[in-house]
């Protein structure tokens, strides 16, 4: 190419560059600003979602009203009956004389999927036309 430097390289792909995870994708096709646009049909894409909005709405190990697991998932959906239902059912969550609690506390230091990683592939420089074209 006319003009380009000959000992210059395409930079290549880094380990920085990845593949999201199943987990990721489905959070991308159905978070939007931070809240659920909709709920998967799908139970094995709910079963995906699930911890990811238990971990956004539930961050501590307490007990919860149901007034309280209402207002916070209302952050999320407005279909909170659903999502309550979801998250027991799915034995996220226990509820007992309508008190809730996560089944299991949250583990801080693991990994939580990134459904917009801030890593921007490369990008390409697009040729530069000459006065002939």
């Amino acid at each position: 190419m006319p003009g380009s430097d000959p000992g210059a390289t395409v930079p290549a792909m880094t380990d920085e560059l990845r593949r999201l995870t199943e987990q990721e994708r489905v959070i991308r096709a159905f978070v939007r600003d931070g809240r659920l646009a909709s709920i998967p049909a799908k139970p094995k894409k709910r079963e995906l979602l699930l911890p990811y909005l238990l971990d956004m709405a539930f961050p501590e190990d307490q007990d919860y009203e149901e007034r309280e697991v209402n207002q916070r998932l209302a952050l999320l959906q407005r279909d909170v009956a659903a999502l309550r239902r979801f998250l027991v059912d799915g034995g996220l969550m226990t509820r007992d004389s309508g008190v809730y609690r996560r089944a299991s506390p949250m583990v801080t230091d693991a990994p939580r999927p990134d459904p917009w990683p801030s890593v921007q592939p490369p990008r390409r420089e697009r040729p530069v036309k000459g006065p002939d074209e």
